[in-house]
């Protein structure tokens, strides 16, 4: 079950790309965990699944999470409010 958004994982993507060059420019133990995080965070951003979003019940797939987030991100405010707004409409 997919449990990851689009927004989500090009984030996810795009701090993976992040680790792996500075697992490059760093060389060593901390190469081999950095290049470790990036690989788990490119299998969930591909996959659309994530097991610890499973075990805290979290969902950013759901289409109206997205929409709120942006609108409240434009806006300034929090996000939880809106963003379970959403998530109930959804249900």
């Amino acid at each position: 079950m997919k449990n990851v958004g689009q927004l989500d994982s090009s984030i996810r993507l795009l701090l993976s790309l992040v680790m792996l060059y500075l697992g490059w420019m760093y060389g060593g133990a901390v190469s081999y965990v950095l290049y470790a995080l990036s690989l788990i965070l490119i299998w969930t951003a591909v996959t659309g699944n994530c097991f610890v979003y499973n075990l805290l019940g979290i969902d950013t797939f759901k289409p109206g999470f997205e929409k709120a987030v942006r609108k409240v991100a434009a806006q300034g405010k929090p996000a939880s409010k809106p963003a379970k707004k959403a998530v109930k409409k959804r249900k």
